[in-house]
């Protein structure tokens, strides 16, 4: 399995991210390593429920911890 010392962020987390993120975590890395931006309430519980990440409901400084 592979480490990454990254930080990636994400503008909406529909499915062309999620299927990004899915590849990204099975390939090993962590749900902190990710910042998803996702407005819309379902969205941001799939992203929870999948991957155990928590979506921000707008863009704001903790975007500037991604790589």
């Amino acid at each position: 399995m592979t480490t990454f010392a990254h930080h990636m962020a994400f503008i909406g987390g529909g499915n062309m991210a999620s299927a990004i993120i899915g590849g990204l975590i099975r390939q090993g890395m962590k749900p902190d390593q990710f910042t998803v931006v996702e407005p819309f309430a379902d969205t941001a519980a799939k992203l929870l429920n999948d991957f155990g990440i928590t979506a921000l409901p707008a863009a704001g400084p903790a975007l500037a911890q991604a790589d």
